[in-house]
């Protein structure tokens, strides 16, 4: 039905949700937990569809120009999630 379109968004590994979801229960919004990891984004979207195709996968912070006024720890956060692939921006492709 959606022949043509794309459509973009963010997953995070199994081991990334861990990480962020102890965050948010620091912040005691329990409301924004998240329930399942994304591993293999080609083998998911050939479950969902096959004609779904992965126009775009890739490290959630590579693309970000890195602030040189930004913390020393958030920078090593960022680098430290593209480096073991923990959150990912992704679009799929509808045939």
């Amino acid at each position: 039905h959606f022949s043509g379109a794309s459509l973009i968004f963010d997953a995070t590994s199994k081991q990334g949700l861990k990480i962020s979801n102890r965050y948010v229960r620091k912040t005691g919004n329990k409301n924004a937990e998240m329930y399942f990891g994304l591993k293999n984004v080609k083998k998911y979207a050939a479950k969902v569809s096959p004609k779904i195709k992965v126009g775009a996968d890739y490290p959630f912070f590579s693309r970000i120009d890195i602030d040189k006024n930004w913390s020393r720890d958030t920078k090593f956060r960022m680098r430290f999630s593209d480096t073991l692939n923990m959150v990912k921006l992704i679009r799929f492709d509808f045939e």
